[in-house]
């Protein structure tokens, strides 16, 4: 998933929220967050008003700063 700015990309791997810049040489991954094992399968992941939303289902999200 790529944010706001476009110079990020997101994405989940196992329990862990990950980001890499782009515009970086020989960029990597870094872990910023982890998230419930619960939800690490099965998940919508979104850039939303300066923020990632992370959509489970109907009744259950979580929002992260950017």
């Amino acid at each position: 998933m790529v944010g706001d700015d476009s110079r990020k990309m997101y994405m989940c791997r196992g329990c862990d929220l990950v980001v890499v810049e782009v515009e970086k040489q020989g960029p990597t991954w870094q872990a910023i967050a982890k998230i419930p094992a619960e939800v690490s399968n099965g998940f919508y992941l979104t850039a939303w008003g300066g923020k990632l939303l992370l959509s489970v289902a109907p009744q259950k999200s979580y929002t992260l700063d950017l």
